[in-house]
């Protein structure tokens, strides 16, 4: 997700597009995802 998201591609479509190739099981870790959510593009940017 972090390539996607660090070719432009927001937080919430990368983990939409990755569940829907992969399925609904895909990232489990809520807290790595809120974690894309709101930090991770702080991180990308720049």
């Amino acid at each position: 997700m972090l390539v996607l998201m660090f070719d432009g591609m927001s937080a919430n479509d990368a983990i939409s597009l990755v569940r829907s190739r992969r399925g609904g099981a895909v990232l489990n870790n809520k807290a790595f995802e809120k974690w894309l959510r709101e930090q991770a593009p702080t991180h990308l940017e720049g």
